[in-house]
């Protein structure tokens, strides 16, 4: 058995690996986003707005000129964050602030996919003949190391990084949840558990999408374990319901003060937000079907012309990111209405509702981004190739991942992140989406690319040296 030191040249050379792999990762991300520095300029979603009304006047709400309305449109985590970035005047956002927030956000991913992938990879898969292995060593350090620059040179999140929108923060405690959930298979205690459940109710705060994912990972630990034949049925069982139960009530404590502010602002005990009526509409109304039957542009849809019957008008009257509501009881009803006129618009186009959602996927993980005007400039188009080349690189490597891990993808801790990917294509099936909702997935997507990359434990590497050095000297 190789003693300590012979492992301390691995353990000095990874640190120093993992260093720079983060000090690229800081270049990089501050590099592009001071390209892109006047992005943060814009407010296309009025998390900004609702972050400077929680500074000046202490009001979650929306709305510019004279008091803001209290409003739940947006999930809360965000702008909130954003609201304790205050600039000089103490009444509106530092954007500088917002720069550094959102690339430490994103060094911050990286390191959790590094940990979360040196973690994954040490659960066992097949790597053909040789049976199952366990690689905590040098393979699985080079394979973490690629989960990480994957991530680290993401599109996506390299481009949403200069909005001030949710996606870089929720990336992050995807991953997050990711490693906990992991270090939750490897130590099946409750407070592992619990600690996977509170992550996860503040990603549902950034992003409500994380919601039913919470539930499914809840099923999951309950039925984990279980065999046909098992002779301590009990214990297990009785383990997994406490598990379930302490991921469930610190998730709920976690989400409870938007609930209970909710109920008292609004008058409704609000889980998510009211902005969910609103994007299901968005991408089920026949304006929408009717351009995805007959457009050839590859431009996508915008609501820029005349529209006819009650979805036009739900649509363009009410924008919060533009305007406000006089009141929060005329939020929700808006919402109810949004959601009302979209079950008819479905129920009455039932096959264009089957090819939107078939599109909706499609956008989802498409490789290429959609062109943003007809006549795009050579730049724009070679930067939209480009990145359709990088995303096929990583699909892949993330198909032979596939193919290595097999049935292991089905097992803990692989399925918490299949899950994942699940939970977010079947939410966006129905609701509006492009190529940007994915962004927090992709640090699942290069998990599973990394194992692409062949490991070999350090037990296995000290065994091949010893019988190499075995060989030379009896030869």
């Amino acid at each position: 058995m190789p003693s300590a030191s012979a492992f301390a040249p691995l353990v000095t050379r990874e640190r120093l690996v993992v260093a720079g792999l983060l000090v690229f990762t800081l270049v990089v991300r501050s590099g592009v986003l001071w390209a892109m520095r006047g992005n943060l300029q814009q407010d296309p979603d009025a998390y900004r707005e609702i972050a400077e009304n929680v500074l000046a006047h202490g009001v979650y709400g929306l709305g510019k000129d004279g008091p803001p309305t209290p409003t739940a449109y947006r999930p809360p985590l965000y702008p909130i964050v954003l609201s304790n970035l205050p600039a000089a005047d103490g009444k509106r956002v530092s954007l500088f602030k917002v720069r550094v927030l959102h690339v430490l956000l994103g060094v911050g991913t990286v390191w959790l996919t590094y940990l979360t992938a040196r973690r994954m990879l040490r659960a066992p898969f097949p790597l053909g003949e040789g049976g199952e292995r366990s690689p905590p060593g040098e393979g699985g350090f080079l394979a973490a190391l690629l989960a990480g620059l994957l991530v680290a040179c993401d599109p996506i999140l390299l481009n949403q990084q200069a909005l001030v929108m949710t996606e870089t923060l929720a990336a992050l405690l995807a991953v997050l949840a990711l490693w906990c959930l992991a270090r939750y298979s490897t130590h099946r205690y409750w407070w592992n558990a619990g600690l996977a459940g509170g992550v996860i109710g503040l990603a549902a705060l950034c992003r409500p999408t994380f919601l039913p994912w919470l539930g499914l990972v809840a099923l999951g630990m309950l039925i984990s374990d279980f065999r046909f034949q098992i002779s301590d049925w009990k214990a297990k069982l009785s383990r997994n319901i406490a598990n379930v139960a302490a991921l469930a009530v610190i998730a709920a404590a976690v989400m409870s003060p938007w609930v209970i502010r909710n109920q008292r602002e609004m008058g409704k005990p609000i889980l998510t937000t009211t902005h969910g009526g609103y994007t299901l509409l968005l991408g089920n109304n026949t304006g929408f079907f009717k351009w995805q039957a007959i457009d050839r542009s590859g431009v996508p849809w915008v609501l820029d012309v005349q529209g006819e019957g009650r979805w036009w008008e739900l649509l363009v009257l009410p924008v919060p990111s533009m305007s406000r509501f006089p009141n929060a009881p005329e939020e929700i009803r808006y919402d109810t209405l949004c959601y009302q006129e979209a079950t008819n618009q479905i129920q009455g186009n039932p096959q264009a509702f089957l090819l939107a959602s078939l599109y909706r996927i499609r956008q989802l993980w498409s490789p290429m981004p959609h062109k943003l005007t007809a006549d795009e400039s050579n730049g724009r188009r070679l930067l939209r190739y480009a990145t359709a080349v990088w995303y096929c690189g990583v699909y892949s490597l993330a198909a032979v991942g596939v193919w290595r891990l097999r049935w292991k993808l089905l097992r803990s801790p692989w399925v918490w992140g299949v899950l994942l990917c699940l939970t977010f294509t079947a939410v966006h099936t129905l609701y509006w989406c492009n190529l940007r909702m994915r962004a927090p997935l992709m640090p699942f997507v290069a998990l599973v690319a990394s194992v692409a990359i062949p490991t070999r434990s350090v037990s296995e590497e000290s065994a091949t040296k010893r019988d190499s050095s075995l060989a030379d000297a009896s030869g």
